[in-house]
């Protein structure tokens, strides 16, 4: 069970560093764009990016709390 635990963790570690690196990409390539391009972007994408890098962040925490809860039990 550590070992999945252990898994899940780093591949929610990866996704988090992807959405960065993507927000950080699209954020550079938007620099260019019209004043309304970037105001839609930082509405919706920039957003949307946020939202699913917090989620992942949860998902994260929660695997931390099962190896934390898994070593108490193991005791």
């Amino acid at each position: 069970m550590a070992e999945e635990i252990e898994r899940w963790i780093a591949v929610y570690k990866d996704l988090v560093d992807a959405k960065k690196v993507m927000l950080k990409s699209a954020e550079g390539r938007i620099a260019e764009a019209s004043a309304e391009a970037r105001r839609e972007f930082r509405r919706t994408d920039a957003t949307v990016l946020a939202a699913e890098r917090r989620r992942l962040e949860r998902r994260i925490a929660f695997w931390r709390r099962q190896s934390r809860a898994l070593e108490a039990k193991n005791d």
